[in-house]
Formats: C-alpha cells, structure tokens, sequence
C-alpha cells in the first residue's frame, strides 16, 4: 500500500506504552448495528495484531457504566 511503512519495533514498543487500554466502541442499537459488530471487531484486530492492549465494548449495553468499569485510556 501507498504511504504504508513497517514499524521499527521500538516505535512499536513507544506505541504500546504510550496508548494504554484502548476501548472499540461496536454494535449499537441501530439498524447498522451488525456493520457496526463487524467493522468493530476488524478495527479490534488490527489493534491487537499491533500489540495494543484492547477491549471491545458494546454500545447497546450501558456505555457510561462500561466505560466507568474499564476505565480505558482511549476510546
């Protein structure tokens, strides 16, 4: 791919640190809510695969309460 280059594994490594818990918000109670389940669980992947620690969350469920469990650093 265009533009797309490979990670040095310190860079890598500095990106871990650096992003903490990171939260994929998928699902939903709309009517794309299965596009959503999917595209969240791709996103999820491709975190994990980077070495992120990852978590996916479901937005139908109680978002506020979910997220005030995890306590994630990104979102």
């Amino acid at each position: 791919m265009t533009g797309m280059r490979i990670m040095e594994t310190d860079e890598k490594a500095q990106l871990v640190s650096k992003a903490g818990l990171v939260a994929v918000l998928m699902g939903g109670d709309s009517a794309e809510r299965e596009i959503s389940l999917l595209s969240g669980a791709r996103v999820l992947s491709a975190l994990q695969n980077i070495g992120l620690d990852v978590v996916a969350i479901d937005a139908a469920e109680d978002l506020v309460a979910q997220l005030a469990s995890l306590k994630p650093s990104r979102v």
